[in-house]
C-alpha cells in the first residue's frame, strides 16, 4: 500500500495543481461577473 501511495503523490500533486488553476479561473470569471 505504501508504495502505490508514493505512486500516487505525483498524481495528487497533478490534481491539486489542476484544482487550484481552475478556482483562479472561477475566482476571475466571478470578478469579471461583477463588475
Amino acid at each position: 500500500m505504501a508504495e502505490k501511495h508514493k505512486e500516487r503523490g505525483e498524481d495528487i500533486r497533478l490534481v491539486r495543481e489542476k484544482t487550484e488553476k481552475q478556482e483562479k479561473s472561477v475566482t476571475f470569471f466571478t470578478l469579471m461577473e461583477e463588475r
